[in-house]
């Protein structure tokens, strides 16, 4: 794997969660091969390896305990600076997901956030490094602290599933314990699946202004690293440009400054293709637009980039297993 740069929040957050369990500071940091002035700012570059070795360094002195789910329980987005602030002034549950998927890359450069809609919501996986996965311990505290960040921001009440590609590491009422939310293990993939209905539902207090300035400093940022996932650049580029009906892979590749070759190898190294992200960008977006019932199917085809409602429709379909106005009353 490539050379990659975390946020120093990942660290400060697990020592300190270290310092809760009774283990001294200095020993965790000499675990993780890390001097204190590395640690100066939230957004101060740590190593990749510097946190997976927090954490078996916390599993190897307590190993009865289920540290993934007690992180989760006080772990919260704006722990980690910046992107966690600009979640937090989410609009609504469905921005917070879509601004993690993109702004993650800020803290966590390696966690891949993936959502797809289907028959019982949206699921949110949660893919990482094959070490982190193998530790298991981290997961569970990412997931949870998912379920336990969306019961605190909402006012209604949060019904989700949960998904643990491992096997159970403790006895299961622990998990009942620990997690407000039926729990599945062995399953394809670490994710949270959440109702349709409660997409939309506001994130108590955020502040629009707040979020705008937030996400114009995300922007300038998430530009600046050259270990951001490349295909979240692509995505940028294609939503502020998908309302252009002839908006082609050469004219993205431009705008980036790279050749169409160069565009594709990077993406395929990320393993995801054009077509993927642009779907996945119109389809994103579409759910949102089919909320507003002012808005016309053929309006928001034309906003999406489609020549014909009727093209739209078929897309929507393929994404989703149902059509937009299909899509649009089940949502009332």
């Amino acid at each position: 794997m490539q050379e990659t740069n975390l946020d120093a929040a990942v660290a400060l957050a697990l020592l300190g969660f270290a310092e809760s369990l009774g283990l001294e500071r200095q020993q965790a940091l000499a675990a993780a091969d890390l001097r204190p002035e590395q640690l100066a700012t939230l957004e101060a570059p740590i190593p990749f390896e510097a946190p997976i070795r927090l954490w078996q360094f916390m599993i190897n002195a307590r190993p009865a305990e289920p540290l993934g789910l007690m992180l989760a329980q006080t772990m919260r987005p704006d722990t980690f600076g910046l992107a966690g602030h600009l979640f937090r002034h989410s609009e609504d549950v469905e921005q917070v997901f879509e601004r993690m998927a993109r702004y993650q890359a800020l803290i966590d450069p390696v966690l891949d956030l993936r959502t797809s809609v289907e028959r019982e919501g949206l699921r949110v996986e949660f893919h990482h490094h094959p070490r982190v996965l193998e530790l298991a311990h981290p997961l569970e505290g990412m997931v949870g602290a998912a379920v336990h960040t969306l019961r605190d921001w909402l006012s209604a009440a949060v019904e989700v599933q949960v998904h643990f590609a491992h096997a159970p590491l403790h006895p299961l009422d622990i998990y009942a314990e620990y997690l407000p939310a039926p729990v599945r293990f062995e399953q394809p993939a670490n994710a949270v699946i959440l109702p349709m209905e409660l997409l939309s539902e506001p994130i108590a207090d955020a502040d629009p202004a707040v979020a705008g300035f937030l996400k114009r400093l995300a922007e300038e940022r998430l530009d600046k690293r050259v270990d951001s996932p490349f295909r979240h650049r692509v995505a940028a580029v294609i939503e502020a440009r998908l309302d252009d009906v002839l908006l082609a892979q050469e004219d993205v590749a431009t705008d980036l400054g790279v050749s169409v070759r160069t565009m594709q190898r990077r993406l395929r190294d990320e393993d995801v293709t054009y077509t993927q992200i642009h779907d996945d960008v119109r389809r994103r977006l579409a759910e949102r637009l089919l909320r507003d019932d002012d808005l016309a199917i053929f309006q928001i085809a034309e906003r999406l980039g489609y020549a014909e409602a009727a093209n739209f429709t078929r897309a929507f379909r393929r994404w989703t297993g149902e059509s937009p106005a299909e899509f649009r009353e089940r949502r009332r």
